[in-house]
């Protein structure tokens, strides 16, 4: 009945617009046509005039209109004397009529235009009921042949838009980013993910005393009469530090395997929104869940995104109010239960102290980058599934990857079972595991062309570094030289520590600063000073990095024992450095630095002109192979002795 209605409206409006339509159609098709004096006063004569009106259009002027056979016209004179007397003396019909004024004019103009839109938003509006009925005709076409299921889902996932944005309203009108007020349905869900954790202390290899400070958190969970009569208390928390990829959520989900109790995840950025109260909201979920899981493992990774420290003026709240509630949560009145918080992060230094204290987070366990011997049960765990050659030394390759975090370690393993496969070998072979640590040190290797000349000076400056590697008593040792290119590089020398080093003396700096310099002494050797090139910049800028730190950090200058600039690095691979001294001070930390950086030259300059024979064989040889591995390398140097 409301269709019909409304329906019959909008026809009733439609038809008085198209009536006004039409006698404005006839008014405009017969407005007379115009006219001169001399045409008008020849049709009264010859009596053709059937009928005239006479406005008068202003003072003394005035408008006929008059009527023939042939049409209606109008004509413009200035006066009548006399006019109707000739007119009725030709049997002409006179009327008198009333000119227009402004306001007549105005009033026919509003009412064509209320009339034009009245038309308008009539013909809209009945269009618009017509889409709107079809539209619920295929509407009901499409319900009658869809599934109840499909239809229950749709409702469910509107009526939840509906909760969301219901939500989002009351959070955003109970004030300021949402305080005194709600927050967002999707904001209150848990974060924490329950994992049943398959992993064991077997898994994790390399780390054998941060392994022993685990463990016995897991012998307490295990066994906690044994600590309980004696009055100790499992840890509360325990904080996993180390750079990326060394293996800190490994060992979180080794410790819930181990002990074999309920592990949650969570990550610091997941407590983070733009609403304050939402974080500490979180927080309080993830906590209720936990104790409800007991005994639980709760491991919240990248913790420095919601435990760096606080400012006091407060221009962050919800950081603020999140990082409180975890406090609380963590050692306030009410315990939390028996669950065990483990966090892991790279940046220590960012860490609120009060979130750092003992009550809170009772252990650190820094987790380093491995040594050697660490390295190499690393990789025999993650090649445990790799089919390797007989030929494929895992403690050789251990010692090829100083620097190499576990992670690092199983990209390398699996880079060369996939050059295996791309090769047709059925075996990871040693030519496989050279080409996948170049892989992940330095990236993809490229075949592009060099000019014979520039070929050259790239041989001459690697083996430059080569030769300083070979004849310096505490350089590194030589394990390859190549001119292939390889990410940013045009060619490398790849040295490595003899032996595992915590610890750098003077002379072991300096040495390492000739063997920086001797790509660039080399070219100025062969090719003189005019043609050095812009390869040694890389070189260059880790030369005087570290002569700089000998001069500023280390006391290993003739400025004597003092520290001037002061070095925080985190685990993140970002420092920030802090000066202490005067501007005079500072031009001569420069001078000194240049000094170190000229003996170091001079040395290696010299170095190399007593043994040119040598970098001139190694040069040809590797101008025509590209690449020369360790032994190679050590047979030319016997044949040059």
């Amino acid at each position: 009945m409301k269709k019909l209605s409304l329906f019959v409206k909008e026809v009733f409006k439609f038809v008085v617009a198209i009536i006004f339509a039409t006698v404005l159609w006839n008014c405009i098709t017969n407005m007379p046509e115009q006219a001169t004096y001399e045409q008008f006063n020849a049709a009264v004569e010859n009596n053709e005039v059937i009928s005239a009106k006479i406005t008068e259009e202003a003072v003394g002027n005035v408008k006929v209109v008059y009527s023939t056979a042939q049409g209606k016209y109008k004509v413009f004179m200035t006066g009548m004397a006399g006019m109707s007397d000739k007119l009725a003396a030709h049997n002409v019909s006179v009327s008198f009529g009333k000119a227009l004024t402004m306001t007549d004019i105005s009033i026919i103009v509003l009412a064509i235009g209320a009339t034009g839109a009245v038309a308008y938003f009539s013909i809209k509006r009945y269009r618009q009921v017509k889409t709107i009925d079809r539209m619920n005709c295929q509407m009901e076409q499409l319900i009658d042949e869809c599934p109840e299921e499909v239809i229950e889902d749709i409702v469910k996932n509107n009526l939840r838009s509906v909760v969301d944005s219901a939500g989002m309203e009351r959070g955003m009108n109970g004030g300021m980013n949402g305080m005194n007020g709600g927050m967002p349905a999707e904001a209150e869900k848990s974060i924490g993910k329950v994992i049943q954790s398959t992993v064991t202390m077997d898994d994790v290899a390399g780390y054998k005393e941060e392994k022993q400070e685990v463990l016995e958190i897991i012998d307490f969970i295990k066994n906690p009469a044994k600590y309980l009569s004696i009055g100790a208390t499992i840890p509360k928390g325990v904080l996993l530090v180390g750079a990326p990829g060394t293996g800190k959520t490994l060992l979180a989900k080794a410790i819930a395997g181990e002990a074999g109790i309920n592990f949650m995840y969570a990550s610091g950025s997941e407590f983070v929104e733009k609403f304050v109260g939402v974080g500490a909201s979180r927080v309080r979920d993830l906590f209720a869940e936990a104790k409800a899981q007991s005994p639980c493992i709760l491991f919240i990774d990248e913790i420095d995104a919601i435990g760096r420290q606080r400012n006091s003026n407060g221009s962050n709240m919800e950081h603020d109010q999140t990082l409180n509630q975890l406090l609380v949560e963590m050692d306030g009145m009410d315990t939390n239960g028996e669950v065990l918080v483990i966090a892991a992060t790279n940046r220590p230094e960012t860490l609120d102290k009060a979130f750092m204290r003992k009550g809170r987070f009772d252990r650190k366990v820094t987790i380093g980058l491995p040594d050697t011997k660490g390295r190499e049960e690393i990789l025999r765990v993650h090649a445990k599934n790799k089919k390797l050659s007989s030929l494929v030394s895992l403690h050789d390759v251990a010692k090829k990857t100083p620097g190499f975090s576990g992670a690092d370690l199983y990209a390398l393993l699996n880079e060369a079972a996939l050059m295996a496969v791309r090769n047709n070998r059925t075996a990871i072979s040693t030519i496989d595991i050279d080409e996948a640590i170049d892989r992940v040190m330095m990236g993809n290797s490229s075949r592009k062309k060099f000019p014979e000349k520039e070929k050259e000076i790239i041989a001459y400056h690697e083996c430059g570094h080569v030769v300083m590697g070979l004849k310096l008593d505490e350089a590194s040792k030589v394990d390859k030289v190549t001119i292939i290119p390889r990410g940013d590089a045009n060619g490398y020398a790849m040295l490595t520590p003899k032996e595992d080093q915590f610890v750098q003396t003077k002379k072991g700096l300096e040495q390492k600063i000739c063997g920086l310099l001797g790509g660039r002494a080399a070219e100025e050797l062969v090719f003189g000073a005019a043609n050095t090139t812009t390869g040694a910049s890389n070189d260059l800028e880790r030369a005087t990095k570290i002569a700089r730190a000998m001069v500023t950090e280390y006391g290993m200058s003739r400025l004597g024992i003092m520290q001037l600039e002061h070095r925080e690095s985190s685990y993140a691979g970002t420092s920030s450095v802090y000066a202490d001294y005067s501007n005079s001070k500072a031009e001569e930390i420069d001078t000194v630095t240049q000094e170190i950086l000229d003996s170091c030259y001079e040395k290696a300059l010299k170095t190399l002109e007593e043994n040119r024979e040598l970098l001139d064989l190694l040069a040809d040889e590797l101008k025509e192979k590209e690449v020369l591995n360790s032994r190679r390398i050590k047979a030319i140097s016997k044949e040059v002795l």
